[in-house]
């Protein structure tokens, strides 16, 4: 897998003392200010082919199935200004993925890429998926990819996250970014 290592890298955004990166599903509401920013409207035209379902969960602002299986998050967290949080939920999304050349915090693709006419975090990794519970849980699935991308809102940093099959990814994927260029939140 190729790899893009930023100026600085994720490692170097988080160092050796990074803590374990939240996990959306246990998170609960936070008493400071941030906590009280509104939730972003998004506004997003999604590619043909994907199909709406309920999110489920809270922190997302919505989901889609994919053709040929998989899924397409958008998820907001909560309004921060902190960028070690973003490295965080990165780095978690990471840590859900066993790479064939080992660690994938060390084998990983991210840059940043405008979009929109707004700078975006792109993420993407390859491999076998094996924290499965984003999709009902069930075995490992090998042979799958991740394509992420962090966007700031008028409330704080929003996440999308598409992950499925190789094969339904990479037919996906220029669909994808071009309906990225069209996002926007209230």
């Amino acid at each position: 897998m190729k790899r893009v290592l930023l100026a600085p890298s994720l490692a170097l955004l988080c160092g050796p003392a990074c803590m374990k990166a939240p996990d959306p599903a246990t998170m609960g509401s936070r008493p400071d200010a941030a906590a009280a920013a509104p939730r972003p409207t998004l506004h997003f035209e999604a590619p043909e082919g994907w199909k709406e379902v309920d999110p489920g969960m809270a922190f997302y602002l919505a989901k889609w199935e994919l053709p040929g299986g998989g899924i397409a998050t958008f998820s907001w967290l909560g309004a921060r200004d902190d960028p070690d949080f973003v490295v965080q939920n990165v780095e978690r999304w990471l840590r859900e993925w066993q790479v064939p050349d080992g660690d994938p915090l060390q084998d990983y693709t991210m840059d940043h890429v405008e979009l929109g006419g707004r700078q975006v975090l792109k993420v993407g990794v390859a491999g076998t998926l094996t924290a499965t519970r984003q999709l009902g849980g069930g075995e490992p699935r090998p042979d799958w990819r991740l394509l992420g991308a962090v966007m700031q809102s008028p409330s704080g940093p929003v996440f999308f996250k598409m992950l499925g099959p190789r094969e339904v990814m990479d037919a996906q994927e220029p669909a994808a970014w071009a309906a990225l260029e069209g996002v926007s939140f209230d």
